[in-house]
């Protein structure tokens, strides 16, 4: 993609990339080495739509984090409160070790 503009920018989570790339590779037009390189990140680290919906959805009902953290959760899923903490460095507020335990709740009981 190197020299080349961008349709639309937005947030995209891994799975939603390989779906989009798994497209355009059965399209007529071969992949670009970009593209290769990061479907095969994709094909490894990605989880089920319904699986990653449903996580998605519970996060949301929190009503806690905004969509970057959310996504950027749901692609780390982070083990433990540290790289919790880590990824909503971002958030405007500071979530409490309570509140990131529900959050940790979410991610270790799949949805």
């Amino acid at each position: 993609m190197i020299g080349k503009e961008a349709k639309e920018k937005g947030m995209a989570s891994i799975d939603e990339v390989y779906n989009i790339l798994n497209d355009r590779k059965k399209s007529s037009k071969p992949l670009t080495y970009e593209q290769q390189v990061t479907i095969e990140y994709a094909e490894k680290f990605k989880m089920g739509i319904k699986e990653y919906n449903k996580i998605e959805k519970k996060l949301r009902d929190l009503n806690m984090l905004s969509d970057y953290s959310i996504i950027k959760i749901l692609e780390i899923m982070p083990k433990n409160l540290m790289m919790l903490r880590q990824i909503v460095t971002r958030e405007k507020e500071t979530f409490t070790d309570e509140q990131l335990s529900q959050v940790l709740n979410v991610i270790n009981n799949k949805g």
